[in-house]
């Protein structure tokens, strides 16, 4: 799900499935994913996969090109991903 329009300080969406995003930068205005794993994918301006599941007991990102993070909200834990790389 995701609002007509952004307002504010954040670009959020909330994904339960499978996504591609390419995300414009914009550095005054963080793009977050959110996913019914308790996984969000923080990205400043990138191209990325994400599968995320909510009756999967994994989710997966796959990133492109750019850069992102990748929280655990439950734990706080988070890792960076370069291009090629893969999470799960």
């Amino acid at each position: 799900s995701y609002p007509s329009s952004f307002q504010g300080p954040e670009r959020s969406v909330i994904l339960d499935g499978e996504g591609y995003f390419e995300v414009v930068k914009d550095e005054a205005r963080p793009f977050q994913v959110t996913t019914p794993s308790g996984i969000d994918v923080l990205v400043k301006g990138t191209s990325f996969n994400l599968d995320a599941y909510s009756d999967d007991s994994f989710t997966e990102v796959t990133l492109v090109s750019g850069l992102v993070e990748v929280r655990a909200n439950q734990s706080g834990r988070s890792v960076g991903l370069l291009p090629d790389e893969v999470i799960r």
